[in-house]
C-alpha cells in the first residue's frame, strides 16, 4: 500500500490513519509496517515517481485498506428479498 511520500490521493491519510491506530491494533501494525517507503527513500533510483506510480497501479497497489471477509456477507445480502431486509432494518 502507499504512504506518505507518494502523490496519491490518500496515500498520507493512510499513513497517518495507521499511525495513529497501531498502538492499539495489531492489524493495523502489521498494515503500517506494509507501506511502501516513500519516492524519496525509495531504494531503485532507476525511473521517475510517474513511472513508479503506472507500475505500482498496474500492479494493484492501493492508497487505501482493503475489507477482508465480507465478501461473502455481502453475496448472502443481495439474495435476500427487499421485503425481508426493510424488516430486519437493513435498506
Amino acid at each position: 500500500m502507499y504512504g506518505a511520500g507518494w502523490e496519491v490521493l490518500n496515500g498520507s491519510k493512510l499513513n497517518a490513519l495507521l499511525r495513529t491506530t497501531a498502538e492499539g491494533s495489531e492489524d493495523m501494525k502489521i498494515s503500517l509496517r506494509r507501506l511502501l517507503p516513500e519516492y524519496a527513500t525509495w531504494p531503485i533510483r532507476h525511473g521517475a515517481e510517474s513511472d513508479w506510480g503506472r507500475f505500482l497501479k498496474a500492479s494493484e497497489v492501493v492508497d487505501c485498506l482493503r475489507p477482508v471477509g465480507g465478501e461473502s456477507s455481502l453475496q448472502d445480502l443481495l439474495l435476500i428479498p427487499a421485503v425481508c431486509l426493510r424488516q430486519i432494518r437493513l435498506c
